[in-house]
């Protein structure tokens, strides 16, 4: 038995057992394949697996059933170059003549859930070995004619578990990405399992609840969303009554002609009271393992002058000089200069004949600081920044060409400004994924710098366009660029973005996201009399809802009128001492789903006993409105409300009541809001 605190992993007589003291799976060794035979909730006893029913744990394209020829097993502690929690990573290797399969589990101690992710790599020409093992036994389940083979069939899948729960219900959640193309990111669907239907879902969770006793399990895939998924040909999730596969690996049985080692999408399996808050709960775990929260490294206010759509036509020196003092005087922390910086010309440019990708074939010298824009490199602007207590931020694009072939290069790169220049913040974009050998040199390409900066550099991973890793495909070393919204375009709505990160932040860790605020007072001509138009919201309250993420001030902050520049600067000011303590807290939706004319608002709770609300009243005749709070039970303790910061268009301090799990709050106007901190 090897053990790491209580977590644990043996292997004897060809069984496989893993977990800890929440936790515990089992499979069974069947030639080069696992059979699951136990998933049990150790807190409660619950057994998620039907026994009897051995049901092969995944089938690959590219790998042919064969005996295994050698199977052995590790463990390590770990922590992912020090940006996740320390855990116990147990990796079990099985050889065949033609294939390694490598099983990778990690297991967080104390905690209800475990990872798994499995590797592949060909070391011999494809023997005559083929198909699946024939099962050991069966469900008793009937689907007319439809035999436990044919429900493997053709499929690719890299997980399949034999439900016993019967009155069970489940929810799938779809999560979308490709931002520039889409706004309703958050769809869900939800069923009983039912012993002979046949269900295909789309989505990155599906969670079970138990309809007679308080048990509920989580299957999350990590991998991208559906517009992202390498080799996609049907859903995620797979119902055949009560078996349920996680379909789609991301492999293609080409993708290891070389001998690469590939890894397959993941999957994340966890356990739960079967409520919504512990699901909500055991899913903010996750993302607080595989990504610690440390508020010196990733509680920042950013700025970025692309929002106001002068591209790179404007980035040079004496510009960037301009920019730093206002963005100081505001209260801005990262600073980061957009496109253009470089030497090479991408499509974006201002400049014609720019491209995407395939850089180094236009010039070895893409990558150099522009001498004409800054002649002096970016050790001035670096030093000002510095002078001024902001810290330099850049944007970057990956080589994507043939595979992220100049991965390494491109991280070289990066290492290089961080040790030169101190900068700590790389917007990732441009990327399109066309492999796994490509997501895995991307995915190298991050691994190399977080290890080189011991993870003191941060990516923030645009999300807008094209094959992107999505929001559970290894997005750990930083935070995520949401969307690109324009006042330009007439797609910037303050309530959609707002919407946006209400209906993500149960799922996605909300100081993971990064969410835009603009000059609202921009193009105010293309809004008409629209009473929900940017500048009718006002430039407190776009930045307002963006507090409980990561905000982002997606403008040239020298361009705010002098007003508008006042109370951004107050309102940041009062917010950022309090900063990483909400960021810290499990931040979630309260009141109703924004639309533009909604009360609404955000949660962090502390394990401390304390945490802070946002309120937010939209446009509408109400002026009060009651919230109903997460994770106090009902239960009535003596509360005290910290008023941090409101609305100037309020004449009077918001009213506000907090008792028995019930906030109460009166905003006089429309597009107002009230911060609290609230202490127990």
């Amino acid at each position: 038995m090897l053990r790491y605190k209580d977590c644990y992993a043996a292997f004897e007589q060809g069984r496989l057992v893993t977990g800890n003291e929440r936790i515990e799976r089992i499979w069974e060794i069947h030639g080069n394949t696992l059979v699951t035979k136990s998933l049990k909730d150790k807190s409660t006893g619950e057994e998620w697996i039907a026994q009897g029913t051995d049901l092969t744990a995944y089938r690959l394209p590219l790998l042919p059933y064969a005996e295994a020829a050698h199977v052995s097993i590790r463990a390590t502690e770990d922590d992912d170059l020090g940006v996740g929690a320390k855990h116990w990573k147990v990796s079990v290797e099985l050889k065949t003549n033609t294939h390694a399969l490598r099983l990778e589990v990690r297991l967080y101690p104390s905690a209800s859930f475990l990872r798994q992710e499995m590797w592949v790599k060909r070391i011999a020409a494809n023997s005559s070995g083929s198909g699946v093992p024939v099962f050991a036994g069966s469900s008793g389940e009937q689907l007319e004619d439809y035999t436990e083979e044919q429900a493997e069939a053709g499929h690719d899948y890299i997980d399949a578990l034999a439900l016993r729960p019967v009155h069970s219900r489940w929810q799938c959640i779809q999560l979308k990405d490709v931002t520039d193309h889409h706004n309703n990111l958050v769809s869900r669907d939800t069923g009983l399992l039912y012993k002979n239907e046949r269900t295909e879902l789309t989505g990155s969770i599906l969670a079970f609840s138990q309809q007679l006793a308080p048990r509920g399990l989580l299957v999350l895939k990590e991998g991208p969303t559906a517009f992202g998924h390498l080799h996609r040909s049907g859903g995620d999730f797979r119902f055949e009554g009560h078996r349920l596969f996680v379909d789609g690996s991301g492999l293609d049985a080409e993708d290891n002609e070389d001998g690469d080692e590939l890894p397959a999408y993941g999957v994340t399996i966890g356990v739960y009271d079967g409520t919504e808050f512990g699901l909500r709960k055991l899913l903010h775990a996750y993302h607080r393992s595989i990504r610690t929260y440390v508020g010196e490294r990733d509680a920042y206010v950013m700025s970025n002058t692309w929002g106001d759509r002068s591209r790179d036509g404007r980035v040079n020196e004496a510009f960037i000089l301009e920019e730093l003092p206002a963005a100081a005087e505001l209260g801005v922390t990262v600073y980061q200069i957009d496109d253009g910086w470089q030497q090479g010309t991408t499509a974006n440019s201002v400049v014609q004949g720019g491209t995407w990708s395939d850089y180094y074939s236009q010039s070895d010298q893409f990558w150099v600081v522009h001498p004409e824009r800054f002649p002096r490199g970016l050790e001035p602007v670096a030093a000002k920044a510095k002078e001024l207590g902001i810290e330099l931020g850049l944007w970057f694009s990956p080589d994507s060409s043939h595979d992220f072939m100049y991965w390494e290069k491109d991280a070289d790169t990066l290492i290089g400004f961080y040790q030169r220049e101190g900068i700590r913040h790389f917007k990732l974009d441009g990327i399109r994924l066309a492999s796994k050998l490509g997501e895995l040199r991307l995915r190298r390409m991050m691994e190399k710098v977080t290890g080189a900066t011991q993870g003191q550099v941060a990516f923030n991973q645009d999300t807008t366009a094209q094959v992107r890793l999505g929001y559970f495909g290894k997005t750990q070393y930083g935070n995520l660029f949401l969307e690109n919204r324009y006042t330009d375009w007439s797609n910037y709505y303050p309530h959609y973005t707002l919407r946006n990160l209400w209906q993500l932040s149960p799922y996605v860790s909300a100081a993971k996201l990064q969410i835009e605020f603009l000059n609202v007072a921009r193009n105010r001509m293309n809004y008409a009399e629209d009473p929900l138009a940017p500048s009718a919201v006002g430039i407190e309250f776009a930045f307002a809802l963006t507090m409980f993420a990561s905000p982002l001030a997606w403008m040239e902050v020298t361009g705010l009128a002098q007003a508008d520049g006042e109370k951004l600067k107050g309102l940041i000011h009062a917010y950022k001492p309090h900063q990483q303590a909400i960021q810290g807290g499990h931040v979630l939706p309260i009141g109703e789903e924004p639309n533009g004319t909604s009360w609404t608002g955000f949660q962090s709770i502390s394990v401390k006993g304390t945490g802070y609300l946002v309120v937010l009243r939209e446009w509408n005749d109400r002026e009060e409105a009651r919230f109903a709070l997460w994770g106090n039970d009902g239960v009535q303790l003596p509360v005290r409300l910290e008023l941090i910061a409101a609305s100037s268009k309020l004449a009077d301090v918001p009213e506000a009541e907090l008792s028995s799990g019930e906030l109460r709050v009166k905003l006089t106007a429309p597009h107002t809001f009230a911060l609290y901190r609230y202490l127990f």
